[in-house]
């Protein structure tokens, strides 16, 4: 605490090696160091009124066998203010700026990467990458209803990302880790019920929708961004007992950016029955038994946030059982 604030102080430091042997081999050795000092804290007043803020400092270094060092000094904050108001309202505001220093496979990468099945080529002469974030939230919840929205809008300068470079290699795409502006809007909007309903259950119902737009300033998307999706799920609970079960509606992905492959909207139905064992004296709570039947229907699904999306579509059909102990 400081004063009338409340919140952490702290230091990270890392030191990793990374060493990748036999065909996967796609990157030489690299160390990476980093020393960070962190700052975060908040104050409540008794109107609701609240802020929040912080700050972190860091130098981060990598050395790599073959293309020697790469070192980049690193600045990030973030100040936010909300308000709780009579009647179940909530408001909030954010604004906060990072920085990222590129990973050793962005920096040193030239080979052939297995699990992607991409010819990776980084670049030791990328920037750091900065990203100004603006974020607002509002919700309104009683005792039994909840709703909220949350918009956020992120402008990146110097952003990383995997562009086709049109060549092969070993029989592989190559791609080049490059950087260009780029910006992103996206949000969600949610809601969750809980009442007492038929069968003597406490019914629980939710739902939400969430969507993200993602444009290089240059022209052309960003990538492995997620289509427009609705969640909505249903459970009914009896003391210990509980069944339920949620569907998920995703949209085409028609803006896949280069390089990749459009990806067809899916509708993916999951069914669940659990009994709470810690209610019969086995375990502490959370130990239970539950039974699980996913993608019902059988739909194929490929995510669009997959690089493997063409080739390892999602699991179909299948079904769990299993036992969860707690202790």
């Amino acid at each position: 605490a400081f004063g009338e604030l409340n919140g952490a102080i702290g230091l990270q430091i890392l030191d990793k090696e990374l060493i990748a042997f036999g065909e996967e081999a796609f990157i030489t050795p690299t160390t990476t160091e980093s020393v960070a000092a962190f700052l975060y804290q908040t104050r409540e007043w008794d109107n609701g009124f609240g802020i929040e803020f912080g700050s972190r400092l860091e130098r981060v270094e990598l050395d790599n066998t073959v293309n020697g060092e790469a070192g980049f000094d690193l600045v990030s904050g973030s100040f936010g203010a909300h308000r709780h108001f009579e009647g179940g309202w909530f408001f909030g505001a954010q604004a906060s700026y990072s920085e990222r220093a590129p990973n050793e496979s962005e920096l040193f990468a030239n080979g052939p990467h297995l699990a992607t099945e991409q010819y990776e080529i980084g670049s030791r002469f990328l920037d750091k990458e900065k990203g100004l974030n603006l974020e607002g939230t509002a919700r309104w919840s009683n005792d039994t209803l909840s709703v909220g929205a949350n918009l956020f809008a992120t402008e990146f300068t110097d952003f990383i990302y995997l562009a086709p470079d049109g060549r092969e290699l070993d029989e592989l795409p190559v791609f080049l880790v490059t950087q260009e502006d780029a910006s992103f809007i996206g949000g969600e909007i949610y809601g969750e019920a809980v009442i007492d309903g038929p069968l003597s259950a406490e019914w629980t119902f939710d739902a939400s929708v969430d969507f993200v737009e993602a444009e290089l300033d240059g022209g052309g998307n960003v990538p492995f961004i997620p289509p427009v999706t609705l969640n909505a799920g249903a459970s009914a609970e009896w003391g210990a007992w509980e069944i339920g079960g949620d569907v998920t509606f995703a949209g085409d992905q028609d803006d896949p950016g280069a390089g990749q492959f459009a990806t067809d909207g899916y509708t993916v139905l999951n069914l669940r029955g659990e009994v709470d064992l810690s209610d019969f004296g086995f375990g502490a709570d959370g130990t239970e038994a539950f039974i699980e039947a996913r993608n019902v229907t059988d739909e194929e699904v490929r995510y669009a946030t997959s690089v493997l999306k063409d080739v390892a579509p999602a699991p179909g059909q299948n079904f769990r059982v299993g036992l969860r102990v707690a202790f």
